[in-house]
C-alpha cells in the first residue's frame, strides 16, 4: 500500500542519517535520537500506535507489512557498520559522481561504497563503531526482554542484534561476550508462531520465512564470536550443541534449515572440537549420532560437511 511504501522509504532514509551522524561522531543525543527510532520501529513499538499520529494507518495494516518494516529497521543496524569495499587502487573512473545520483535511484551497495570511500574523501572519526555500540547494545538488549510477551516484536529486535554484533571488529564486544552469547543463541533457536483464523496462513508464512532468516543471522554471529572467543562458548555447551544437531538436520518440523544454514551449524560443531577433551566428552555420543541425518543429505555439500565433522568428533584426543 502507498502508507506502507512511504514508511519504508522513510526508514531507510532513517538508516542512511544514523549511518553519517556515527561516522562523523556528531554529539551524542543526535545519535541516540536516530538510533533509539530504529529500534522502536524494529521493536514494532512505533507500529502498535502508540507513537505516531492517528493519520498514519500502518498500525491497521496486516501483520506482515508490519513485519516488512521492521525487518528493514533491523537490516538497517548492518548497513550502518558495512565498511565500504573499495580501496586505494580503486580507479575514480569506475565510479559515478556522487552528484548524479539520487537517494533513491542509487543501489544501497554502491551507495555505501561512494558515501565512505576515501577517494570521495569521506572523513570518518576512528572510534566511530566503539561509540555506536556503546549507544545500541543496551537499547536492542532492554527491547529483546520487553518484548517477551511479542515473538514477532522480539524476533526483529533479535534480528537487530545479530546484524549488528556481526559487523563489529571482535575487541569491541569482548567485553560483554557472556551477554551476546546468550542473545546469539536466542536468536538460532528462533521458531516461528502457529497463526490461528483468517488469513494465518499468509501470515504464518511470513513469520516462519522471518524466522529462518534470524537463525541464519544469528548462527553467522555465533561461528563469528565461536572463532575469536571460544571460551565464551564453554559455559553454554548444554545449549549449543543439541540447537546445533537440530539444524544440521531437517528432522524437527519447527526448524527446517536451508542448506546454507545446515552447513554453518556443521561448521560450529566442528569449530567447538578445539575446545578441550573433557568439556566435549559427554556430548561425544549424541553429536555422532545426531551427525547420522546429515550424512544422508540430500545435498552434496552437506554430506560432505557431515562427514568431516563426524569424523573429528568421534577422532577426538583425549
Amino acid at each position: 500500500t502507498e502508507s506502507l511504501a512511504t514508511a519504508t522509504r522513510d526508514v531507510s532514509s532513517v538508516v542512511w542519517l544514523a549511518k553519517a551522524l556515527a561516522l562523523r561522531c556528531v554529539p551524542k543525543g543526535a545519535l541516540e535520537d536516530a538510533i533509539s527510532l530504529l529500534i522502536d520501529v524494529a521493536g514494532c513499538t512505533m507500529l502498535e500506535g502508540k507513537q505516531v499520529p492517528e493519520k498514519n494507518k500502518i498500525a491497521e495494516e496486516a501483520t506482515p507489512a508490519r513485519l516488512v518494516l521492521a525487518r528493514r529497521a533491523s537490516e538497517g543496524f548492518g548497513l550502518i557498520l558495512r565498511d565500504s569495499s573499495l580501496t586505494e587502487g580503486t580507479a575514480r573512473e569506475s565510479l559515478p559522481s556522487f552528484s548524479s545520483l539520487t537517494t533513491f535511484s542509487c543501489p544501497i551497495p554502491l551507495a555505501n561504497q561512494l558515501l565512505t570511500a576515501r577517494l570521495n574523501t569521506a572523513r570518518v572519526n576512528p572510534l566511530w563503531r566503539q561509540r555506536l555500540y556503546n549507544v545500541s547494545f543496551t537499547r536492542l538488549r532492554e527491547a529483546v526482554e520487553r518484548h517477551r510477551a511479542n515473538p514477532q516484536a522480539q524476533s526483529a529486535a533479535l534480528l537487530a542484534l545479530c546484524n549488528m554484533l556481526g559487523s563489529l571488529p571482535p575487541p569491541i564486544i569482548q567485553q560483554d561476550m557472556e551477554p551476546i552469547m546468550r542473545v546469539v543463541l536466542q536468536g538460532m533457536s528462533c521458531v516461528a508462531t502457529r497463526g490461528k483464523g483468517e488469513g494465518a496462513d499468509d501470515d504464518k508464512d511470513t513469520e516462519e520465512e522471518a524466522a529462518a532468516v534470524l537463525r541464519a543471522r544469528a548462527t553467522e554471529t555465533f561461528v563469528a564470536l565461536a572463532k575469536e572467543s571460544l571460551d565464551a562458548v564453554m559455559p553454554h555447551l548444554s545449549t549449543v550443541i543439541p540447537l546445533l544437531c537440530k539444524l544440521c538436520t531437517l528432522a524437527d518440523p519447527h526448524f527446517l534449515p536451508t542448506a546454507r544454514l545446515r552447513v554453518l551449524a556443521l561448521g560450529s560443531l566442528l569449530e567447538i572440537t578445539r575446545l578441550p577433551y573433557a568439556k566435549l566428552h559427554p556430548y561425544r555420543t549424541s553429536v555422532s549420532r545426531g551427525l547420522l541425518a546429515p550424512l544422508d543429505d540430500r545435498k552434496r555439500v552437506v554430506r560432505q560437511m557431515a562427514v568431516k565433522v563426524r569424523n573429528e568428533w568421534l577422532v577426538m584426543d583425549r
